[in-house]
């Protein structure tokens, strides 16, 4: 409530709040304390005045007839009153209609009076001395008498009705009679009994002290006779006869002549005729006069009634102009009592007519016969002359035929003085739903308008001023003022001139809108070149501009009036624009700063019915915890006192129970307003730009419903698409099953599914207690609570996932009964409200928004577009058609305050926001780590749970899976008792929409393999690690052989320390590769063999299937491929199982795929691959980390992750499984083929057999076994590489095994170089073939020629004759280069027609030697490494080093054990 309170000077306050018992003394205290600069010490408690009563300081505010307006005077502390004496009652009211003083009144009792300023004067109207005397009878009858004034008769003249009253001459007068003295106009009215506010009955004033006002109809009053009638010209007098000489004399001859003849007699009957003639015309003359004075009598007795007449009518004119337009002294008197106030409507006649001051008018009567009698008579031309004005009447502008008025004037407030008038002259005759008003002012100028501050045309929708300080804040208001663009200029197109008579106004139909707009600006600064152009696009909008000058007047200004003094004497003209028609030395109006305040003051107290959404007075904040303590003291509330919203305070909430869904959003103009989501849901929608306050509205509805309903009876679950900063502290409610942030279309397809599903569930629940209706469900236990959803920015929401939103308002259509409560709160409705949100939102709240569609969407009207954004939290309820409330949303957020707070809640009334917030300035600031309103509720909430012993609440929508599972966490194995198989492996945690819930996801190996999809090789890694990791947990080693296949490099043969693992292989060792499957397709050649229920069960990983494919491709393993899907096909029933990943399906055969039964989907790097797994892109959720999607059961999982992943992480985890099995025994291990080979471990396999001589020779690189060249009688073999490649290694191999083989034969050696080789290796070692002794042999002999193509041309010979020539039980084996067996020579025939030898680090076409092909992997560059041809077969071997004094052994070599 608005109100004044004067002291020392006027404070305009607002009462915002108060105790039931709240006094008078404690709100003085409470202004005293707030505003000790504005209005001082207000002493001690006494009486003080209210509205023109007396009340005591202990009366309690609730009890008074406190109203809109209302002034409380506190007496000076040393005044005494003493009684007064009772004044004679006035019998006559005088006004001040023009003037400096306008609007001044002041009653007359019998007496006599001076008018002027002196010692005995009235000292009012502008008027230097006293200058005029007025005696006032009992009846009310006046006599007004000039004072003269010696020295300057004419300084002051004076006019009675128009009429000069000259010094001395008294004259009578009375109600209805005008007096101009000097630049004042006067008006004697007849007294009226001034109305006191305590007259009107206190039911009808609303929580503001408003009182809706009745606008009773005006009655027409018949026009005064405006036709003159025109007297008849007087009869015309008879024409004199003229004087005829030929007629006198004509006669005299024909007299002589018959006097001669006849007698003397004829000549006297001659004379005669002249005689006769002479007397005609004397008596011809003697007429005409005696016409002439009566012509003239009757002439003037016509024009002095015809000038009687025209002064009757011109009167009667000029008291219709007068008594047609209220001047300020009888608007103020309407301000007050409410009578005749707002009685123009829309297409009256004088709609926006304003008068500007008072003057003289061009008037012609109306005449009832033509024009051309007034020709006959003179006088009545003349007297018509003479009345041809209309003295001091009423100078009128139409702003509905004209766009504005400017008002010129020098800088000393005359100027704007007018303006004031001109507005209170709207505002008074206008009610606020036909026109409503806005203020650009600049700072300097707003004491000048403060009291505009109280009308409540200035007021918006919201309540905010309609205020601008500055070019930018004005053109932003004249944007939101002119609504749509492109609006019509807001100029005329008729012209009509400023005339008393009321205009047809033809050429203007009135603007469409609740009402019509003016404009007043007050500063040449603001007169910008965008602010008047937005005052000519303003739709019904008409300004009032006041300007230095009319060079600063915009163009909309089509009236100017300019006032200006001169002799003393302000007087004004007025100019029409359009026509050039003016008015000059016109009096103006002028409306004092106490006429205005006086008059404002009394209008805030009245209300327009008949507006669309009525001005609501809200304060501009409100606490939802002071709201809440309201309801909660009262009698639905706990019936007491309350004093804190604590603990205990809720508990009591919850135990007494509320019927509905109630909730407190904030307060209206007459309390706080609670809805109630049942009788005007059940859902509902909210919507607000930034800045508006949305995100808050929502917290404040949460926590009120949370207050007032315990977790048994609500849940909430919270969805913001925007990140969770709306509801971050709403979260820590027990009643809280949920909070989801920026969902995708995959959580949106998961949020339907568990929401169905809550469906289902409360179907169930119903059916089973035999009810339809949530509301007739009487079951105690189990609970089922409503739930309300809260989504904040569903318009992203429906933009980004078009279904969704769709989908979920069927859900809530179809969960309206079931206890299903949906909110909805968006920034831009546009485009997303579709009729079906329409149909299922019955109640709807409109914060600020963008623009006026985004209004209409909403609540059907564009007022939430024209809400002030200064003002956050402030918009409008819609809770059904034409149902409309304006509101100010609660806080909730704010810093909680103490309970030792004012009981009266107070603050500064002023016209500019800004400095509005002096009365927070003056509370104590709040710490900057205090906790939050809401945050005390959620605190309070908590514990009221404990005290009424809630459950916790069934969560129908499970928080998604997190992004990282601990393996650790995840149980060791699950239960497989009774079943007959191996207990499942937990790897993760599956995701249960359906179901409203999150499980273990169990991996059963004996179903089959499992397959891993991902490009992120280390996270698929990470998976198979987790597989055997959670394998070796469940099962002992004796049960499992691991077999790991490393193609993804990313460190999973760090799980080699695991007592499980026979073999854990990177890519890059194609030795083990190969040795392991061949191990493999023979432990399952033996498996189906000897059918064993016994035997271990083995897994194969191969992590990256094509990198190992390929790997062994390079390394020539055969049918790789193959292979590994015959161990994945026959593998199963015999207890193999194959766990694979691949960077996508495409890497992997159609064949595996098929036979997988288990896979597992990670992030792909192109989207489409998930379409040809059956995927829709769009639906499959971010899949970070280890989340993965079970392709079979289309489950979304997390799976576990030891550690970070890596390979020290995994390495410590498999030591740690490793510690749980410190007595296991060693798993068979997969070797390598090493460097160096002993030759002591291969020389005892050397033999004889059937005449073959076996010779060992090395290791072969398959598995490891002894390598022997085979010599069959008759062949002899090859040694062939390049230097270092360890030829003569490999013939000191061969001399040693043949000489253990059989020690009785003889081997010779031819080289080069013999000091290289050692006496005892050999029979004999020589140079050349011409020194040896032992050769040809009988029986077994062996020939070893090392570098035969060292030896010369002479070697060549000698060996195309020892070769041939050699028994079949000796043989000769040559080593050399690799291009010294590629000739036709005998000896080059016959040692590689065997196809027996030793391709040591041999060429890509080094096979031709022997005739066969060698492979394309690359060998190990190393001495002794190469391939065994035997009879055109060849593998790979490593040759045996003979072990030397010098030379230590070599380390031993590893095997399949």
């Amino acid at each position: 409530m608005r109100l004044s309170v004067r002291a020392a000077s006027t404070t305009d306050v607002t009462l915002e709040a108060f105790a039931a018992d709240g006094t008078v003394a404690e709100l003085l205290g409470t202004l005293a304390r707030r505003f000790p600069e504005q209005v001082g010490d207000l002493g001690p408690r006494r009486p003080v005045d209210l509205d023109g009563f007396l009340v005591a300081p202990d009366a309690f505010l609730a009890n008074l007839p406190l109203r809109a307006g209302s002034v409380l005077t506190v007496p000076p502390s040393r005044t005494r009153t003493a009684p007064a004496r009772k004044a004679p009652p006035a019998v006559v009211d005088l006004v001040e209609v023009a003037g400096p003083d306008g609007g001044v009144t002041l009653g007359l009792s019998p007496g006599a009076y001076l008018l002027g300023r002196g010692p005995a004067g009235l000292a009012f109207g502008g008027v230097r001395r006293p200058v005029l005397r007025i005696e006032v009878d009992r009846d009310g009858g006046c006599v007004a008498e000039p004072v003269a004034d010696d020295a300057d008769p004419d300084a002051c003249p004076v006019r009675l009705d128009g009429r000069p009253l000259p010094a001395g001459e008294a004259a009578e007068c009375g109600p209805g009679s005008v007096l101009t003295v000097g630049e004042a106009v006067f008006r004697l009215a007849p007294a009226r009994p001034r109305q006191r506010a305590d007259r009107v009955p206190q039911a009808d004033a609303d929580a503001h002290g408003r009182i809706p006002l009745i606008r009773t109809p005006r009655m027409a009053t018949p026009p005064p006779p405006a036709e003159v009638q025109v007297p008849p010209p007087p009869t015309p007098g008879a024409s004199p006869i003229p004087m005829s000489w030929l007629v006198m004399l004509a006669p005299l001859p024909i007299g002589v002549a018959m006097a001669l003849m006849f007698s003397p007699f004829f000549l006297i009957m001659t004379a005669m005729t002249p005689l006769m003639g002479l007397a005609r015309w004397i008596e011809g003359k003697y007429r005409a006069r005696k016409d002439a004075r009566r012509i003239a009598a009757e002439s003037a007795e016509a024009a002095a009634r015809f000038a009687e007449d025209l002064d009757a009518v011109r009167m009667a004119v000029a008291a219709a102009a007068r008594a047609a337009h209220p001047d300020l002294g009888e608007l103020r008197r309407r301000c007050v009592t409410g009578g005749e106030l707002w009685q123009v409507r829309p297409g009256d006649p004088d709609e926006l007519r304003v008068c500007v001051g008072i003057g003289d008018l061009p008037w012609r009567p109306e005449l009832a016969r033509p024009a051309d009698a007034l020709r006959t008579v003179a006088a009545l031309t003349e007297a018509l002359a003479e009345r041809s004005r209309l003295v001091d009447v009423p100078i009128l502008v139409d702003l509905r035929e004209r766009g504005g008025l400017g008002v010129v004037g020098a800088d000393d407030g005359g100027a704007r003085r007018s303006a004031a008038a001109v507005v209170l002259d709207l505002v008074t005759r206008h009610g606020p739903a036909d026109l409503s008003l806005a203020l650009l002012v600049e700072p300097a100028l707003l004491p000048e308008w403060e009291w505009a501050k109280w009308l409540p045309h200035l007021t918006s929708d919201d309540g905010s001023a309609r205020l601008a300080t500055d070019p930018d804040a004005a053109a932003a208001l004249l944007s939101s003022l002119a609504g749509a663009a492109g609006a019509p200029p807001a100029t005329a197109t008729s012209v009509a001139s400023v005339t008393v008579t009321a205009g047809n106004g033809a050429g203007r139909d009135r603007p469409r809108g609740p009402a019509w707009t003016v404009v007043l600006v007050d500063g040449d600064r603001l007169l910008t070149g965008a602010v008047a152009a937005l005052l000519g696009r303003l739709r019904g909008g008409r300004a009032i501009v006041v300007a230095s000058s009319t060079r600063r007047l915009p163009s909309v200004c089509q009236s100017i009036m300019e006032i200006g003094t001169a002799t003393g004497v302000t007087t004004a003209t007025l100019t029409d624009a359009v026509t050039g028609g003016r008015v000059v030395n016109l009096h103006p109006i002028q409306a004092t700063p106490a006429v205005c305040t006086g008059a404002g003051r009394a209008l805030a107290r009245w209300t327009d019915p008949e507006q669309a959404v009525p001005a609501a007075l809200l304060p501009d904040q409100a606490r939802l915890v002071d709201q809440l303590l309201t309801a909660a003291s009262g009698p639905d509330g706990l019936g007491r006192p309350v004093e804190a919203l604590d603990a205990p305070t809720i508990a009591g909430l919850w135990r007494r129970g509320v019927d509905g869904l109630r909730a407190t959003l904030g307060v209206t103009e007459r309390g706080p307003l609670t809805v109630d989501l049942l009788s005007d849901g059940p859902h509902g929608l909210i919507v607000g730009t930034t800045g508006a306050g949305k995100s808050e509205l929502l917290r404040t509805l949460v926590a009120s419903l949370a207050c007032l309903y315990s977790p048994d009876q609500l849940t909430f679950l919270l969805v913001d698409f925007k990140g969770g900063g709306a509801f971050d502290a709403c979260a820590g409610l027990p009643h809280t099953v949920g909070m989801v942030t920026d969902l995708d279309e995959h959580l949106a397809a998961r949020a339907l599914r568990c929401l169905r599903a809550e469906l289902r569930h409360r179907e169930r629940r119903l059916r089973e207690a035999g009810v339809s209706d949530l509301r007739d469900y009487l079951a105690p236990s189990p609970a089922l609570p409503r739930l309300v959803i809260v989504i904040d920015e569903f318009a992203t929401l429906a933009v980004e996932l078009p279904g969704f939103l769709s989908a979920l308002v069927d859900v809530a259509q179809r969960g309206r009964s079931l206890g299903i409560h949906l909110l909805l709160a968006t920034q831009r409705p546009q485009g997303v409200v579709d009729g079906k949100i329409r149909a299922n939102t019955n109640l709807r709240v409109a914060l600020r928004v963008q623009d006026e569609t985004d209004s209409r969407d909403v609540i059907g009207t564009r007022h939430a577009a024209d809400l002030d954004r200064r003002r956050p939290g402030r918009g409008y309820v819609r809770f059904g058609a034409g149902e409309i409330v304006a509101l100010q949303s609660a806080l909730v957020s704010a810093p909680a305050v103490s309970n030792g707070g004012d009981r009266i809640e107070v603050g500064l009334f002023e016209l500019a926001p800004s400095t509005g917030a002096v009365a927070e300035q003056a509370r104590p600031p709040a710490p900057d780590d205090a906790p939050t309103d809401l945050q005390a509720l959620v605190a309070a909430t908590v514990d009221a749970v404990e005290r009424v012993g809630c459950e916790p609440p069934r969560v129908p929508w499970p928080a998604p899976l997190p992004d990282v599972v601990d393996a650790w966490t995840l149980p060791d194995r699950g239960d497989s008792e009774g079943t007959g198989d191996a207990p499942p492996v937990p790897l993760g945690l599956v995701d249960l929409p359906d179901e409203q819930r999150s499980d273990l996801w169990w991996w059963q190996p004996e179903a089959g393999g499992a397959l891993v999809l991902g490009a992120d090789a280390a996270a698929t890694t990470a998976v198979l690690a987790t597989a055997c990791l959670g394998l070796a947990r469940s099962r002992q080693p004796e049960q499992l052989q691991i077999f790991i296949l490393d193609g993804s490099g990313c460190g999973l043969t760090a799980l080699a320390g695991l007592p499980h693992v026979a073999a854990a292989v990177g890519v890059d060792d194609a030795e083990r590769l190969s040795r392991i499957l061949d191990w493999l397709d023979a432990e399952l050649g033996r498996r189906r063999g000897e059918r064993r229920d016994d035997a271990p069960e083995i897994v194969l990983v191969v992590a990256g299937w094509g990198a190992v494919i390929d790997a062994a491709e390079r390394a020539g393993l055969p049918e790789v491929t193959a292979r590994l899907e015959r161990l994945l096909r026959d593998g199963g029933p015999l207890g193999v199982r194959l766990l694979l990943s691949a960077a996508h399906e495409r890497a992997v055969p159609g064949r595996v795929l098929t036979q997988l039964p288990t896979k597992l989907c990670l992030r792909l790097a192109d989207p489409a691959s998930y379409t040809a797994l059956g995927l829709r892109a769009r639906e499959v959720p971010e899949l970070r980390g280890l989340r993965a999607i079970d392709l079979q059961a289309r489950h979304e999982l997390t799976l576990g992750r030891y550690g970070d992943g890596s390979a020290a992480a995994l390495a410590a985890a498999a030591a740690r499984v490793a510690g749980r099995h410190p007595d296991a025994a060693a798993t068979p291990a997969v070797g390598v083929l090493p460097e160096t080979v002993p030759a002591a471990d291969v020389l005892g396999a050397s033999t004889t057999i059937g005449g073959t001589w076996r010779l060992g020779i090395g290791r072969y690189y398959r598995d490891l076994a002894v390598a022997a060249l085979e010599l069959a009688p008759g062949m002899h073999a090859v040694v062939a590489g390049p230097p270092t490649s360890g030829r003569t290694t490999a013939l000191r191999v061969l001399a040693a095994a043949a000489r253990m083989s059989e020690p009785q034969a003889p081997v010779c050696v031819v080289t080069p170089d013999p000091a290289t080789w050692q006496p005892g290796e050999a029979t004999e070692i020589v140079g050349s073939f011409e020194e040896l002794r032992h050769w040809p042999a009988e029986g077994p002999a062996l020939l070893l020629v090392d570098g035969v193509e060292a030896l010369g041309p002479a070697a060549a010979a000698a060996l195309d004759r020892l070769v041939p020539a050699a028994q079949p039980a000796a043989h000769v084996i040559v080593a050399g280069r690799g291009e010294a067996f590629r000739g036709m020579r005998n000896w080059q025939r016959a040692i590689t027609m065997s196809r027996t030898g030793l391709l040591l680090r041999p060429a890509p076409d080094d096979g031709e030697i022997l005739r066969t092909r060698l492979p394309r992997e690359q060998l190990r560059s190393l001495p002794g490494r190469g391939y065994l041809v035997d009879a055109g077969g060849l593998t790979q071997i490593q040759v045996a080093l003979v072990a030397t004094p010098a030379e230590p052994d070599a380390v031993p070599v590893g095997g399949v054990r």
